[in-house]
């Protein structure tokens, strides 16, 4: 086969790095990436700069005008240049850019035997003050935690303030379509909505937002009422895989339907299942949850310790826990688990 480089090559990309240097009389800069090349990056007449912002914020460019007779001393001055739209463009850079700062840069690369560089379309950066970023501030992260919080209430429960469990059950879809429609796939899988759970809980636990802790109480009452299944005695809890419509009503779905556990209690979905739990506990203290979490774990040292130090793996030896349960047996051996007979979980010790 014969082997050829290509010499000439062009296509657009995305990089980020900290300034080294810049040069608005010549119309670029160069950038230390991560990796720690540095690559020339060139403005054009089209390049325009942004400062970076959250979800949902308002513009947050406040970069301060340079001073006029550091851009005369820079670039001359704007009527006697040739190429005004240029000028235009290098003041801009001027403005924007200075060393030692941080900033994410658009634009198309272009490879020419060992000679690269990069001209920009977008010039992104982390704050309008030199040596800040906008994610250090303090109300970054609760602003988007409440943000996507809010986001995930008006789709999926349609603008409801206050939550109950019938919401849940007549709302929530662990499938949605890309704009967060309903999708043609309506399961509810336990696992899924556990983890919307811990969402919902960590969101209250941040911001104090009522709205999500009636959502993560509606929830959590949904979770334990509808997926749980505990033992005559009350001393083992498992959990189903999910549920979903089957003509005019819904039908329950004990074990796993994903393609390597398919049949199986799968001891990770059981884990996922207390992941919300735990976090809701931590806010209510609520002793119904803990009975269900502890029951849950009762159930993990039950049915699937390896207490005789059997069964092999391609992970762990001897010891641990099995990673599925045959869920008419409750047995790891059964013949029924094919491939996952015996079978050791991933991260067992």
């Amino acid at each position: 086969m014969n082997m050829f480089r290509l010499k000439k090559n062009y296509g657009g990309m995305t990089v980020a790095g900290v300034v080294q240097s810049v040069d608005p009389g010549q119309g670029f800069m160069v950038l230390s990436l991560l990796s720690g090349d540095e690559i020339r990056v060139d403005i054009a007449r089209s390049t325009w700069y942004q400062v970076l912002r959250n979800v949902r914020d308002e513009a947050r460019d406040r970069v301060p005008e340079p001073d006029e007779a550091e851009v005369e001393k820079a670039l001359g001055k704007r009527e006697d240049a040739a190429d005004k739209a240029m000028w235009d463009a290098k003041r801009q850079l001027l403005k924007y850019i200075r060393p030692n700062s941080m900033a994410a840069i658009r634009g198309v690369g272009s490879q020419n035997g060992d000679d690269f560089s990069l001209s920009a379309r977008a010039v992104t950066l982390m704050h309008s003050a030199p040596g800040r970023y906008g994610w250090e501030d303090t109300h970054w992260w609760l602003q988007q935690i409440g943000v996507l919080f809010e986001q995930w209430m008006d789709v999926l429960f349609d603008n409801k303030r206050e939550l109950t469990e019938n919401d849940f059950s007549y709302f929530y879809r662990t499938n949605l379509d890309f704009l967060g429609g309903k999708t043609a796939n309506d399961t509810q899988e336990c696992a899924t909505m556990s983890r919307f759970l811990y969402g919902l809980s960590s969101s209250y636990l941040l911001t104090g937002n009522n709205r999500a802790f009636s959502a993560a109480s509606a929830c959590a009452k949904y979770l334990v009422n509808t997926f749980s299944t505990l033992t005559h005695d009350h001393m083992y809890c498992f959990w189903k895989f999910g549920r979903k419509h089957d003509g005019k009503s819904m039908r329950d779905i004990i074990s796993s339907q994903n393609g390597d556990d398919f049949g199986a209690y799968a001891l990770y979905e059981q884990i996922y299942a207390l992941a919300g739990l735990t976090q809701y506990y931590r806010i209510t203290q609520d002793t119904t949850i803990l009975f269900y979490i502890t029951r849950s774990i009762n159930a993990f040292e039950k049915f699937f310790y390896d207490e005789k130090r059997e069964g092999d793996s391609c992970f762990t030896g001897a010891g641990g826990y099995f990673s599925h349960i045959d869920p008419v047996t409750m047995r790891p051996d059964s013949p029924s688990l094919g491939q996952n007979q015996m079978r050791k979980n991933w991260n067992s010790p």
